[in-house]
């Protein structure tokens, strides 16, 4: 359907879902092999084209919310949430997560919760009100966070990726 929505029919259509479908796979441990399983869901894993038809499938995510900044990149989501207060901001969050969860049940993929944190941009101390309005929720604080191979911290500082550097460079270079 969504390929369909990109304007992919006929030939090229039906070529895809041959592509995709009728493929099966089994576990080899040593001489013992399992039974094989068809796949149903998914792309064959480092194939060209896989990676290319992953973005189509998740390419509307970034439609689901109007208050979140949704940032893909690859295989990585990054949703951004901006306001003053800190509590009603904590609000929007949940409220937009619960969106995000039904979206990729919709699509048959799952939020892996141990891969999703938080992080609080600003220097306010606020900790009281983040464990009461994530205490249902098991979404770990951070204070520091890669986005795009830049480390940030809240406090919107240089400090722990000029770190990280120094560390690359004197694993590479034999700096100290």
């Amino acid at each position: 359907v969504k390929m369909e929505r990109y304007g992919i029919r006929g030939v090229v259509l039906d070529w895809l879902k041959s592509y995709r479908g009728n493929r099966q796979h089994f576990v080899q441990m040593g001489d013992v092999m399992s039974s094989c399983l068809d796949i149903t869901v998914g792309v064959p894993q480092g194939s060209v084209l896989g990676p290319k038809l992953f973005i189509m499938h998740i390419n509307d995510l970034i439609m689901v919310s109007k208050k979140l900044k949704i940032v893909l990149f690859a295989d990585d989501t990054n949703a951004l949430c901006f306001g003053e207060n800190i509590l009603q901001l904590l609000g929007e969050v949940r409220t937009e997560m619960s969106k995000l969860k039904e979206w990729f049940s919709l699509n048959k993929l799952s939020l892996n919760l141990d891969k999703t944190k938080v992080i609080l941009f600003g220097n306010r101390r606020v900790d009281s009100e983040i464990k009461r309005m994530l205490e249902n929720v098991r979404i770990e604080r951070v204070y520091e966070t890669k986005f795009l191979g830049v480390i940030l911290d809240h406090n919107i500082s240089w400090k722990p990726h000029f770190k990280y550097i120094q560390t690359k460079l004197a694993e590479h270079w034999c700096f100290g």
